[in-house]
């Protein structure tokens, strides 16, 4: 059974889950993660390999670094206006109703709008009325509470501001309303303490293949790197279905200047090597791994570029989508190479045990439901089953045996997530993508 963040912790405490076991029990859960098929030790490397690619932050909420600027302190209350707060909250407590929990609230905003704040609703009230109206379906009615939250209680929302902001413009896309929601990115542009909830926005609006929007919406105050990252995408575009010579490397590296998003590991021959790793012939890929794990990451680098021209030239994702979707599966490569003291038997370790250890697991949020990247990723390694059949590394057979078994993993963490947020309704589809309508795809899934 999954437990709630807000509900009493299993371990009898009489505390809620968040509040006692909850970070303990994520830290156990991130460390079960192995792999059973090994076989030979890796050879040492020349060099230390990069051990950071496990970016599930997890990060405890933490109410005093979720602002946006210093806020002012609350003035004194009266002994009379202390016990307001005390007594609304003595009756808050009697409820077990969302309704009158949130009419408890609106009476008291409406009451004592200088006491609000007073409430630090932030702490439990604002999150338990969030989840709870999106159980019941009236997350529309929870919307209208919060912007009124947002424009008269400005305290009070910035306590959780890039949490609220977050789901209102998840909210706003996917009922369509887009010219409702660039307010909302304002605290993403101007401040990197929201970054977490940022990575997330950007995780969303690629599933969702809508790039543009970030591009448009994060141009601000601040530089932030993925718009960098959306750039370079949009150039290299132009330039992947060119044949790759000295002159065409050196006209992009060029652009890249001139768009001013060059970095110090952009060199004329690792772009070169980007390039012809994209338009790489869908050709059986080597299925001996190579002995050093540094060796071994490239591999699954120069495989993540041509799964990414494949999702481009045949899923209705945009080149800087499918880019940023084949990282999934470099990732995921990643976790199991830097992970496991030994090499994995079979190359492409699509088996039963490594998604369980390596997708589901890592991103399991432990007893409330999965990660948002754990829905991208399975639709990820859906079509990577597709591609590699395309390649010749696997049999039809085994695109459909691996794709049935994606397809019921991703149906039952759907089952134990799907209430978890707004961003929630966008998984109600899989896989997320669809084929492009050629006759000469049509077989792939």
């Amino acid at each position: 059974m999954k437990v709630g963040r807000n509900d009493p912790c299993p371990c009898g405490s009489g505390q809620k889950y968040k509040k006692c076991c909850m970070e303990k029990d994520k830290e156990i859960a991130l460390q079960s993660a192995n792999c059973e098929d090994d076989i030979d030790e890796w050879e040492p490397e020349d060099e230390p390999v990069y051990d950071g690619w496990n970016n599930n932050n997890l990060n405890v909420y933490d109410e005093d670094d979720f602002t946006s600027e210093r806020i002012r302190e609350l003035p004194e209350l009266s002994d009379e206006e202390s016990d307001l707060v005390d007594d609304w909250w003595a009756e808050y407590k009697t409820l077990n109703d969302t309704v009158k929990e949130r009419e408890h609230l609106i009476a008291f905003m409406d009451r004592y709008p200088h006491l609000v704040d007073h409430l630090e609703l932030y702490h439990e009230v604002l999150f338990e009325l969030d989840a709870d109206h999106f159980k019941s379906d009236n997350y529309e009615i929870f919307v209208e509470l919060m912007l009124r939250i947002r424009k008269e209680f400005l305290f009070t929302y910035k306590k959780t501001r890039g949490y609220y902001d977050k789901n209102l413009i998840y909210w706003y896309v996917l009922q369509g309303r887009l010219d409702e929601m660039d307010p909302f990115f304002d605290c993403f542009r101007e401040d990197n303490r929201y970054d977490d909830h940022l990575d997330d926005l950007i995780q969303f609006f690629h599933a969702i293949d809508r790039a543009d929007i970030l591009l448009t919406s994060l141009t601000g105050n601040r530089d932030i790197e993925h718009v960098s990252f959306i750039i370079i995408c949009n150039i290299l575009q132009r330039y992947i279905e060119k044949p790759v010579t000295d002159e065409l490397v050196q006209s992009l590296l060029d652009e890249f200047v001139s768009k001013s998003v060059i970095y110090k590991n952009y060199d004329t021959d690792s772009i070169k090597e980007s390039l012809l790793n994209y338009m790489r012939p869908l050709m059986p890929w080597d299925t001996e791994l190579p002995k050093k794990r540094s060796e071994a990451s490239e591999y699954y680098s120069a495989i993540s570029l041509n799964f990414a021209y494949f999702l481009y030239k045949n899923t209705d994702l945009s080149f800087c989508s499918a880019t940023y979707i084949s990282k999934f599966i470099e990732n995921y490569y990643k976790r199991i190479v830097n992970d496991e003291n030994k090499r994995p038997v079979d190359v492409f370790c699509l088996d039963k045990e490594n998604i369980l250890n390596h997708t589901l697991n890592y991103y399991d949020m432990v007893y409330w439901g999965y990660d948002m990247r754990c829905f991208i990723e399975l639709s990820a390694l859906y079509y990577y089953c597709a591609y590699l059949k395309i390649c010749g590394n696997i049999s039809e057979e085994q695109k459909n045996e691996l794709q049935e078994m994606i397809t019921n993993f991703y149906e039952e963490t759907y089952k134990v997530s799907k209430e978890m947020g707004p961003e929630m309704l966008l998984f109600k589809q899989f896989p997320l993508w669809k084929m492009k309508t050629q006759t000469s795809t049509a077989s792939l899934v």
